[in-house]
């Protein structure tokens, strides 16, 4: 039986180049500045941007915070121009947004439940009136 053929790209992540491009061109940023941002050579920044290079979960972080926006931001503007421009958005790519959507969602509950405990401590210790 044949690997899906995510496997047998080499599938680690997910190819947001749409994005990136987009974002980049945006903000009028040069590739290669892109580039020594994510500690990579331009050409292989040139082949994330060409959908030809998976990004990671930590790229992923790093460009969100480059761009200056949200990792579902990023990842729901990819979607959405890969579903405009030929709808052959994967089912493979709309699961990897949906796990990092969740994991993202998991991390906010997480902080919420800590921050309300962390408040509860201060208010503990106030000097009460």
């Amino acid at each position: 039986m044949d690997a899906p053929e995510s496997e047998q790209k080499g599938y680690k992540g997910i190819c947001i180049g749409n994005a990136i491009r987009h974002f980049r061109l945006e903000q009028g940023q040069a590739m290669e500045l892109m580039a020594m941002e994510l500690a990579l050579d331009v050409n292989a920044y040139a082949l994330m941007e060409a959908n030809q290079l998976a990004v990671n979960e930590n790229d992923l972080n790093r460009l969100a915070h480059i761009f200056n926006v949200s990792v579902i931001e990023l990842l729901t503007l990819q979607l959405n121009l890969i579903e405009c421009l030929d709808g052959s958005a994967t089912t493979i790519q709309k699961q990897e947004i949906d796990r990092i959507e969740g994991l993202y969602q998991d991390q906010l509950n997480h902080l919420q439940e800590e921050a309300s405990y962390l408040r509860g401590l201060l208010d503990s210790l106030a000097p009460k009136s």
